[in-house]
């Protein structure tokens, strides 16, 4: 350090000890007074500063305890969401399978070209087509069917005869349920399923309703 700054410091110092020795009864007073400020202060401020940090710690309790819970109620939610899932993969595999299984699948263009045909050839006999007993199952589908899977569809009657071909007919030509009449109306892909068989028709038709959903679509009672 330059001889200059050395004679500053030593300036300074000498001008603060002059300072303390002329006022050093002030100087005690001075620090007697903020020790007493402070043992007066002290009890006062304590208890505020305890309140203060028992308010932090259960704020932050809170705040744990919610997050805790933030983390449960994502992970129910989640397992919620995984077990649905779960049961409409399971639920749309059973009736993938159960549609695949019916005795009978025509578009509804495919059934009524073959029942015209047949009255075309047998005006007489054509009453006696599928004239069998059994379920039928009508669907609107997304898009034309691929892969034999008609799991895939917008709306759905189910029905049973003693007369399959006859009943299904009513509703392709507007004599049944309107809204199949409807989609066939509109060119919508609707097809057509059977299942033939001679007894336990309504146990199996209310089986049908209910794994397909019919009650909540075209089977649903109307207003």
């Amino acid at each position: 350090m330059a001889a200059g700054k050395w004679s500053g410091v030593a300036k300074g110092a000498g001008a603060a000890a002059k300072f303390v020795a002329t006022h050093r009864s002030e100087i005690k007073v001075a620090a007697e007074v903020a020790a007493g400020v402070a043992a007066e202060v002290a009890p006062k401020v304590a208890p505020v500063a305890k309140s203060a940090a028992d308010k932090a710690a259960a704020a932050a309790r809170q705040a744990r305890a919610s997050v805790e819970q933030a983390a449960q109620g994502v992970s129910d939610a989640r397992t919620e969401a995984k077990g649905q899932r779960e049961e409409q993969r399971v639920r749309r595999s059973a009736v993938k399978d159960v549609l695949q299984a019916a005795a009978v699948k025509l578009s509804s263009r495919e059934f009524l070209e073959s029942w015209d045909k047949m009255a075309g050839f047998d005006p007489e006999g054509v009453a006696h087509y599928l004239e069998i007993p059994g379920c039928y199952v009508i669907l609107r589908c997304k898009h034309a069917v691929r892969d034999d899977d008609y799991s895939s569809y917008h709306g759905v009657y189910v029905g049973s005869s003693v007369n399959l071909g006859a009943s299904i007919r009513e509703h392709l030509i507007g004599l049944g349920n309107p809204d199949v009449y409807a989609d066939v109306k509109y060119r919508q892909p609707v097809y057509v399923l059977a299942f033939t068989q001679a007894e336990g028709i309504e146990e199996n038709r209310k089986g049908l309703v209910d794994l397909l959903g019919a009650d909540e679509s075209y089977n649903k009672p109307k207003a």
